[in-house]
């Protein structure tokens, strides 16, 4: 692809780009471990509408923040068939995260009512917080581990070799010099049976 088709984020959009917030506790939470990622990605979608039913005042006589979300605007928005729909929202029910309360028929308006659609708390315990750090942690650790003992092995290699080389030439030296010094000896010996005969 080259550059001219290329749809780049220019500054002003960057500002106007929002994002989904993805519960944590449905990644390291144990008792949401079952459900499916598309279950994960509904139960998202459908806490991001909360924020349009604050805004609608869409609060029953219990005071409980419900939506609207008819299953044909799931499946525009996410693309997916009616009836996986269907499955997303009965597995969210089956694990206790999604109520629904059919309103049927109202006579003042004249319409079947859309469903109101609830949604549950997700349940964060201290086993799933240490589930996240345990998670986190020991392969930092196992990493920095590694990394502090790999240049420790080198550094006594380094040691090794460096120890061998001081040695080797300290023995040509010690070889090298008794020769030297014979020889220089036997110069100087010479030098003086000369200059004594002299």
């Amino acid at each position: 692809m080259n550059q001219t088709n290329f749809n780049f984020i220019e500054s002003e959009k960057a500002y106007a780009t929002r994002f989904f917030q993805f519960p944590q506790v449905l990644i390291y939470g144990s008792q949401y471990k079952t459900l499916s990622d598309s279950a994960k990605l509904g139960y998202m979608i459908l806490q991001d509408r909360l924020d349009y039913s604050l805004k609608n005042n869409w609060v029953d006589e219990d005071n409980r923040v419900y939506f609207i979300f008819t299953n044909q605007e799931l499946t525009d928005l996410m693309g997916w068939s009616k009836k996986k729909v269907i499955r997303v929202k009965n597995e969210l029910e089956n694990q206790g995260l999604l109520f629904q309360k059919a309103m049927h028929f109202n006579p003042k308006t004249g319409k079947n009512e859309p469903n109101r659609l609830y949604l549950a708390d997700l349940e964060v315990t201290a086993t799933d917080i240490y589930t996240k750090s345990r998670q986190q942690e020991p392969r930092t650790l196992g990493t920095r581990e590694s990394v502090k003992t790999e240049p420790s092995r080198k550094f006594v290699k380094t040691l090794d070799t460096r120890e061998s080389v001081k040695t080797e030439p300290s023995r040509k030296f010690v070889k090298d010099t008794p020769q030297t010094l014979d020889t220089r000896e036997s110069v100087k010996k010479s030098h003086n049976l000369d200059y004594t005969n002299n």
